[in-house]
C-alpha cells in the first residue's frame, strides 16, 4: 500500500497536501512557511517539536493532544515526559523523520490514566531552515476514543508494563519528491 493511501482520514491528507504545497521547490518547508491561519480547522490536533541535538522539545501542542494525554508538555523534552517502550517507539518515529527527511505515518494504541483507550494516528512532517537537516517536526495527531482498555499498548509509566502494537510507515523516496 502506498504511503498516501495510508492517510485514510481526509484531515491527514489535507495536512500532507498543505505541507507539500508549502515546500515551494524545497524538499521540506521552513517553519515560517506553516501559517496557522491557513489551517484553523487542524490547529487543535497539531504538535510542533524542535530538534535539539538528539532530543525533541515540544514547542506547540494543540488542545486535543493535551486532552488525549492529560497534560500540556509544551517546553518539555520527549524523554522527560515518557519512558520505557513508549518512549522508544515515539523517539524512533521522530528519529526516522530526521534521518529520512520525509513524512512518516504512525499508528498506535494506548490507555489513559482515566481508564479509556485511544487509537492515535499521527502524520509527522519534517521542517528545515536550510533544506538539508530537519530542525522541527510538525505532526497532526488524530484520536479515536474507546471506553475499554486496549489489548496491546499502554502509556509506559512503569518501565516494563507496556506492550506495543504500533505501525510506522515512512513515505517512500518518490512520494517525498517535488510534485
Amino acid at each position: 500500500m502506498a504511503f498516501l493511501d495510508r492517510l485514510g482520514d481526509p484531515r491527514h491528507r489535507q495536512f500532507y497536501d498543505y505541507w507539500n504545497g508549502k515546500r515551494a521547490g524545497r524538499s521540506m518547508p521552513r517553519r515560517r512557511d506553516i501559517d496557522p491561519i491557513d489551517i484553523p480547522q487542524l490547529l487543535l490536533n497539531i504538535m510542533i517539536a524542535e530538534v535539539v541535538g538528539s532530543r525533541f522539545r515540544f514547542r506547540l501542542i494543540g488542545s486535543a493532544i493535551v486532552e488525549a494525554f492529560g497534560t500540556n508538555s509544551t517546553g518539555k523534552f520527549l524523554d522527560e515526559i515518557c519512558s520505557g517502550g513508549y518512549r522508544d517507539f515515539i523517539t524512533g518515529v521522530y528519529r526516522t523523520v530526521c534521518a529520512e527527511k520525509r513524512p512518516v505515518f504512525a499508528e498506535s494504541e494506548f490507555a489513559t490514566s482515566k481508564g479509556y483507550s485511544i487509537t492515535a494516528r499521527r502524520l509527522f512532517l519534517p521542517l528545515s531552515e536550510d533544506d538539508r537537516s530537519v530542525d522541527r517536526i510538525v505532526a497532526l495527531h488524530l484520536f479515536q476514543y474507546r471506553s475499554a482498555a486496549p489489548a496491546v499498548i499502554e502509556l509506559d509509566r512503569s518501565g516494563d508494563a507496556a506492550r506495543h502494537k504500533a505501525e510506522v510507515m515512512p513515505a517512500s523516496p518518490d512520494e517525498g519528491e517535488r510534485g
